[in-house]
């Protein structure tokens, strides 16, 4: 009598038999969906670029893959961290996107709550000058602004840039790019948009899958899932050359805010991030404060995309949250071996 024999004897045997050729037949299912139908079935979905000056091709700019549910240290971590904070009323809300650059794997805390992004787009804007650059005219770049501001864009930022524009001189894009990211410039940052090809920008907003700004005000409607997009995309460089990735990525490896991810982080580890600052003013006062931090950690084994947006009372509660949780992540990653 051979094996299947002896086993299909018995009740037990029969159950055995009935649950393994099920799970054969599912998982064989969920792999020929997977493999025959472009991963769909498995969760993994394609994001690409919907530009209708090129109608018969639609590049890949990165794939949604499904996230990692399963329990992790690290998580469990970050958890402990925001709820200890929230249960103390020093934040009202915390939010974390976390994805490893080597092999995809990611996950979220509260990612699907929304908030003000403010300075994180500059980001966005700077893509389209850099987009425009290498699909259209690079002698943008190049191209002289004078500023003729007569306001202080920076006057009410609680976190104002150690340096700034000066009214009346004139600058190359490429000089508003820097004042604009590394030290978080607003009078750069609106000279930049006055000048920005609108249908680029309408472009970069569309292929990257993000509400424009001025259709929105100062609404919350950003997530940190939607936002760590755009540095998945320069990592990879799917959406600019790679010069221009390049340039992106260095300008925000130079950023002057360091009370935020950057802090906990040896200075021989490259970093790479936007930060924005938001508060809302409710009869004469500051009712609540936003503070968000999100980029890529050049870790030498591990790089990894961390992105903390957060809302509180306090602003400097904010920025020793997003500290602490940047410090649980790069020591949890560094020990592993």
């Amino acid at each position: 009598m051979d094996f299947f024999s002896r086993i299909y004897r018995t009740p037990r045997g029969r159950l055995i038999l009935f649950v393994s050729i099920s799970f054969m037949i599912g998982y064989g299912t969920a792999y020929y969906s997977s493999y025959y139908l472009g991963g769909a079935y498995a969760g993994f979905t394609p994001i690409r670029q919907t530009d209708t000056s090129t109608p018969l091709i639609r590049p890949l700019l990165a794939y949604n893959t499904p996230e990692m549910l399963m329990s992790s240290p690290l998580r469990d971590s970050i958890k402990r961290v925001i709820n200890t904070q929230i249960n103390t009323k020093q934040i009202t809300m915390a939010s974390v996107y976390y994805r490893d650059l080597n092999t995809g794997h990611w996950f979220g805390i509260n990612q699907d709550e929304i908030y003000v992004p403010a300075s994180l787009f500059k980001v966005p804007l700077m893509i389209a000058y850099l987009k425009y650059a290498h699909t259209k005219n690079q002698n943008i770049l190049s191209k002289e602004i004078l500023n003729t501001l007569t306001e202080d864009q920076n006057a009410n930022q609680t976190i104002k840039p150690s340096r700034s524009i000066i009214p009346g001189e004139v600058y190359t894009v490429n000089q508003l790019l820097q004042f604009m990211i590394e030290y978080s410039d607003n009078n750069a940052t609106v000279l930049l948009f006055k000048h920005v090809d609108q249908d680029t920008l309408k472009q970069v907003f569309s292929d990257l899958d993000i509400e424009v700004p001025s259709e929105k005000g100062t609404n919350d409607f950003l997530s940190v899932e939607n936002y760590s997009f755009l540095f998945r995309i320069l990592y990879n460089s799917s959406y600019l050359d790679r010069d221009m990735s390049e340039k992106a990525l260095e300008l925000l490896s130079k950023i002057d805010f360091s009370e935020g991810i950057r802090k906990p982080i040896p200075n021989t580890i490259p970093v790479a991030t936007k930060f924005g600052e938001y508060y809302l003013i409710e009869s004469g006062k500051v009712n609540e404060h936003q503070l968000h931090d999100c980029g890529i950690v050049y870790h030498p084994r591990y790089p990894y995309i961390l992105c903390i947006m957060t809302k509180g009372p306090s602003l400097n509660a904010l920025e020793k949250i997003i500290q602490n949780i940047s410090q649980v992540t790069y020591t949890t990653i560094n020990e592993i071996k």
